[in-house]
């Protein structure tokens, strides 16, 4: 990751010169190693991204008391922590920590997103305010410019560069076990976790899932006052409990009904307003068991009794538990006065009724929608600010009466937007609309078809990708006219009597949205009917081998639909109901003004088929089905009979000899067969590569005789581009004076190394500069192995394996040595490269198993002169092992390979 990092300025120097480069028409530059680079950075970018993303996320849960830990491992020093819900965070080894690592600090009781900074975590401040964790869920992007890690905690209002390289957000972890209960083998039960942070705070986290039974994980405290809770923990034998600054909390345990009693104090308005404690906040509870499991609950505690979320057309009341009884209404904001509130207020409470104060109960529910037409009974004006305000009346236990205290008010800002789509006039492409956004901070719309909506699936994904809204947000509209082009003037997606959902969501702050805020509108295009007169005709048919191509005719069309099939399906479409069906199921449909060419492409040459074609005219009344049938070209052999050999198949010499009576040239193509090419392209066989040549004489790979650059050299195609060891296939044709191609033949072959001129042993100079092969060690123990040494002569090079004869030609290992150019090529690109040195004491050794024999092997090495080049067999098998060694001289000729039994030295 660090390497990744440092990368970042090279990165964008990258893609500045990428766009240079993409100004010249024709360059002989190749860039392909630099985009795959470029591709390679943006995907560790966006796997780093996603462990950025999952470490913040991961932390916040543990904060928020959302999960237990359940595993903990450690390998090559490294503790990964695996939590309840799957997530997983790494603790390594004390290192120093990165600058602009995203973290948490403990502020007034409170823990708030944090960045770590010169040794110092600092609490991160959005529009002046810490931010604490249990408020927000933060995101993360990648900056396009910088390539930097990004993240946000207002919703990708203000984004913040972070400076991961790894995950370090937890720098020690320690598991705390009980002091007198055990387990089924004896050992300590482990109790719950201590997490140490890059700050030094430790947040305690549950073990092993433990049952805490809330009623409510939301509890409203109003200014000042006091509320009890009730917890269910059966089986419980000790807790932990902490809280938000400057609350107040007792707690009591009833041993008969299992449940822990709260009773929460919350600070005074005054006390909250002069910053010396919080209005709300994370209570954790932590309930160790008689068993030694542990559980944490996350129980909320604040002093707004609801959370509010404004839907496109209504609000949504979430109430906290003690918040049985509401006041709430709305107001325009240039005439909120608290004052307002309070007289329309008592007057409710008083017995009166007001148009511009609600009421809601909740006793047997916590969630309520109210419509925006009931919450505000006049007509919402789209652009204008509003407030939104509610109040839990308080208690006078004197009196028996309820009041309200102008500190309990809550008041939210609200921003009218409507929404309006209207199909004003549909059509068989397209549909006239009226469409208007109004009052919105931007907006995004889209369409699918209906039966692929998903609600659902849009607000997820503008959720997780927030940066969505800054490419695709539109400002407020007021738009009529075609519905294809409000997206794209060029294109025409939408088809004929199909039923489309267009949607729009609308941007709000936090950026997470549900399905509740896509606003959705079906509507259907205009479909064709039968009962026209309009004919097609063909104009023109061109036929190739394996290519249909006929040109239709009809004059004022809408649209034409076509398709081709095999002749022994036509039958299935007896009527024009039937065809036209089909047409329109799997059919091309084609909208241009003047003719239109019906294409057909197929696989072999021969091929019978039948054409349905029919036309639409301007009414989108179908016309008379065009039905005929054709037949591809077939290809014509000539009598030539061609005959090819492989005589050497060196990779940078390889020759077939080619023989063929009557022959002008000769076509042919040359092809890895574990290529795409070979399998895709050419067939896959010399049969279907023969087909391509006819049909493709001058496509892709082909190369002609007649051509000075693939001319035949004494009667034989040279190839001298191959790779060795691959397996290639050659397929060649005989092309007579009619320009008529012969039946194909071909040949399967791997090229061998390039081994020169072959001195064999019958060869009176075979033994010229011959090495020398010498054992050294051989040790039966519980593999047998063996080493031994090759010294080449001065001006040679020799290579040396160690192989079992048998697996040559054994067919299960597909080496396929049957010769001796085929054993000297398998020498070369598997055995040991031996130079000749004065001194053979410098060390060939490329296999490390640890370090204790690396030093011995270097000290051995280091003793003198040795015999020659070290090499080892340590799988070896006493009796069947050889070694077998080839050498080239000065002038690049391989001799014949050797072999020696190691067990008879």
């Amino acid at each position: 990751m660090r390497k990744l990092i440092s990368n970042i300025k090279h990165f964008v120097a990258v893609v500045a010169m990428l766009m240079a480069l993409s100004t010249i028409a024709y360059s002989c530059y190749d860039d392909s190693s630099l985009r795959q680079e470029i591709e390679q950075m943006k995907s560790d970018l966006a796997d780093l991204r996603a462990e950025v993303e999952a470490e913040i996320n991961a932390l916040k849960s543990i904060i928020d008391g959302l999960v237990t830990v359940k595993k903990i491992e450690e390998k090559n020093g490294i503790t990964t922590i695996t939590l309840s819900d799957g997530s997983k965070i790494k603790v390594y080894p004390k290192t120093e920590v990165p600058s602009n690592l995203i973290t948490v600090v403990l502020k007034d009781g409170v823990y708030c997103w944090a960045m770590y900074e010169d040794g110092v975590a600092t609490a991160i401040t959005v529009n002046g305010k810490t931010v604490p964790v249990s408020h927000v869920e933060p995101t993360t992007r990648i900056n396009d410019t910088t390539g930097a890690i990004e993240v946000s905690f207002d919703g990708g209002n203000t984004w913040i560069t972070t400076g991961y390289e790894k995950s370090c957000v937890v720098t020690d972890v320690n598991v705390v076990y009980s002091e007198w209960q055990v387990d089924k083998e004896g050992k300590p039960l482990a109790l719950y976790c201590e997490l140490t942070l890059v700050d030094g705070s430790i947040v305690k986290v549950g073990m092993r899932g433990g049952k805490i039974i809330l009623v409510n994980d939301y509890v409203y405290v109003p200014y000042g006052s006091s509320r009890e809770f009730g917890v269910t923990a059966e089986g419980a034998s000790d807790f932990m409990l902490e809280k938000p600054e400057g609350w107040g909390c007792e707690v009591e345990f009833d041993v008969d009904s299992q449940y822990y009693f709260f009773n929460f104090t919350s600070p005074t308005y005054e006390e909250v307003q002069s910053g010396v404690a919080e209005s709300e906040g994370i209570v954790k509870l932590m309930v160790v068991y008689e068993d030694g499991s542990s559980a944490i609950a996350r129980i909320y505690l604040t002093n707004s009794p609801a959370q509010i979320r404004f839907m496109p057309d209504s609000v949504r009341i979430n109430a906290g538990f003690g918040c049985d009884y509401m006041l709430y209404g709305m107001l325009p904001a240039n005439v909120y006065k608290t004052e307002t509130v309070l007289d329309l207020t008592a007057q409710v409470l008083a017995g009166q009724t007001h148009d511009r104060v609600k009421e809601i109960g909740f006793f047997e529910t916590t969630t309520a929608e109210v419509p925006m037409s009931e919450v505000f009974t006049s007509n919402l004006i789209a652009g204008n600010e509003y407030v939104f305000w509610y109040v839990v009346p308080r208690y006078d236990e004197l009196t028996g009466d309820m009041y309200v205290e102008a500190m309990d008010i809550v008041n939210l800002p609200y921003i009218h937007t409507s929404r309006k789509f209207e199909v004003v006039e549909p059509s068989f492409f397209d549909v006239n609309i009226s469409f208007e956004v109004k009052g919105s901070e931007g907006f995004v719309i889209g369409y699918s078809l209906a039966d692929k909506f998903s609600a659902t699936s849009i607000a997820t994904t503008y959720s997780s990708s927030v940066e969505y809204f800054d490419y695709y947000a539109k400002a407020d509209t007021t738009y009529s006219g075609s519905f294809v082009e409000l997206f794209d003037a060029a294109k025409l997606d939408l088809m004929p009597g199909t039923e489309y959902t267009a949607w729009c969501l609308v941007r709000r702050v936090g950026g997470k949205y549900e399905a509740a805020d896509v606003v959705s509108w079906t509507f259907s295009t205009k479909d064709f009917v039968p009962g026209g007169s309009m004919e097609l005709v063909e104009q023109s048919v061109e036929i190739g081998y394996t290519t249909v191509d006929v040109e239709l005719a009809a004059e004022n069309h809408l649209a034409v639909f076509y398709n081709i099939v095999p002749q022994y399906e036509a039958s299935a479409y007896p009527t024009d109901e039937s065809a036209i069906a089909m047409l329109r199921r799997d059919g091309v449909m084609s909208v241009q003004e003047g003719n239109v060419v019906a294409k057909y492409n197929g696989k072999s040459a021969g091929e019978k088929v039948t054409l349905f074609a029919v036309a639409v005219d301007k009414d989108g009344n179908y016309g008379k089905v065009f039905k005929k049938n054709y037949t591809t070209k077939s290809i014509e052999y000539n009598n030539i009979k061609l005959s090819i050999s492989l005589e050497r198949y060196k990779a940078n010499d390889t020759r077939v000899k080619v023989e063929a009576s009557g022959a002008q040239k000769f076509i042919y193509i040359v092809s890895r067969t574990d290529s795409e090419d070979w399998k895709n392209l050419y067939g896959g066989s010399i049969t279907k590569a023969g087909y391509y040549i006819a049909m493709n004489p001058n496509g892709t790979g082909t190369r002609h005789t007649d051509v000075t650059e693939h001319a035949l050299q004494d009667g034989y195609i040279v190839l001298n581009d191959l790779m060795p060891d691959m397996p290639y296939a050659i397929v060649v044709v005989a092309v007579d004076a009619n320009n008529t191609i012969s039946k194909p033949e071909g040949i399967f072959f791997s090229p061998i190394a390039n081994i020169g001129e072959v001195v064999y042993k019958n060869d009176a100079n075979w033994a010229e500069g011959k090495p020398e092969v010498i054992i050294g060690m051989t040790e039966e123990l519980e593999f047998y192995s063996f080493s031994w040494y090759v010294a080449p002569q001065e001006g040679y090079t020799a290579y040396t394996l160690s192989e079992f004869p048998d697996n040559f030609t054994d067919p299960i290992y597909g080496y396929g040595v049957d010769t001796p150019e085929k054993l000297i090529s398998f020498i070369i690109n598997n055995g040991t490269k031996c130079e000749y040195a004065e001194s053979y004491s410098r060390k060939w050794w490329e296999y490390v198993w640890d370090d204790e024999k690396l030093e011995y092997i270097q000290e051995w090495f280091e003793e003198g002169d040795l015999p020659g080049v070290y090499n080892l067999e340590f799988y070896g098998t006493k009796d069947i092992s050889r070694i077998y060694t080839t050498w080239c001289d000065p002038e690049g000729n391989f001799h014949e390979a050797f072999e020696v039994n190691p067990a008879e030295k």
